[in-house]
């Protein structure tokens, strides 16, 4: 990734930090069968 896709205008444009607590949130706490799809 590279570091200007982080800025406003590129892929996170705008993004608030809640969306990003989710997502940390959210790989953390895998099922079984997302486990298994992606390979943890």
């Amino acid at each position: 990734m590279e570091k200007d896709e982080l800025k406003n205008g590129g892929m996170h444009n705008y993004a608030p930090p809640t969306i990003f607590k989710n997502a940390a949130r959210l790989r953390d706490t895998m099922t079984e069968t997302e486990k298994l799809l992606w390979g943890n």
